[in-house]
């Protein structure tokens, strides 16, 4: 069980980093609102490879930790963190479905020289305010994740320090910049994953 968590989990993390790290879209990351609808525009398909990768990474890491729950001896710290990662990933599924929608077809209209909608920028932000929620969750989540595992019995003892810290920067972050790249989130679930692939079976005494 403990090689299924860690696959789930490392993948997950692995497609994350892989969609946030497509060369293309380097300056869509950099620029704010409708200033990157022009550079999604000349890099379509590189935006929505990108998305579906956040997607699939993202369904991949929450199965991973409803796999962990089921090895885990369940506590509120457990439950709690699966509840706000379930909420997290819902949350953050309903951002990359209007990037692969909205915004894809608002990047070709202007790529065809039309003028960006007014109507887009409120929305945009209104989806951003889902990624800032989701954010909010998942730091809470890899808080709650950490304090479980620092026990050292399923997972090693590092990886809950590292769940704990990433929680803290995130809403740290979050707190003093209003925004938080969504990488941040899988850091910390790709070192679980990890973690349980080369944590070797305690020997029974």
């Amino acid at each position: 069980m403990r090689r299924l968590i860690g696959a789930l989990l490392t993948l997950g993390g692995v497609a994350v980093v892989a969609a946030a790290s497509l060369p293309s879209l380097l300056p869509v990351w950099r620029a704010r609102g409708v200033d990157a609808v022009a550079i999604i525009g000349q890099h379509v398909g590189a935006w929505q490879l990108s998305s579906w990768l956040f997607a699939v990474g993202a369904a991949l890491t929450l199965a991973g930790f409803g796999a962990l729950n089921g090895v885990l001896e369940r506590t509120t710290w457990s439950n709690a963190g699966l509840a706000l990662m379930t909420l997290a990933t819902a949350l953050w599924m309903a951002n990359l479905a209007f990037r692969l929608t909205v915004t894809v077809r608002v990047a070709e209209a202007v790529r065809a020289g039309g003028p960006v909608p007014e109507w887009y920028e409120p929305i945009n932000a209104w989806t951003g305010g889902l990624l800032a929620a989701a954010a909010v969750t998942a730091g809470l989540a890899l808080l709650c994740y950490g304090v479980t595992v620092l026990d050292g019995v399923t997972l090693p003892s590092w990886t809950g320090w590292l769940g704990i810290g990433f929680g803290v920067l995130v809403l740290g972050l979050l707190a003093a910049t209003n925004n938080v790249p969504p990488i941040l989130l899988y850091l910390a679930p790709l070192a679980f994953g990890i973690g349980a692939l080369i944590r070797r079976p305690r020997l029974a005494r």
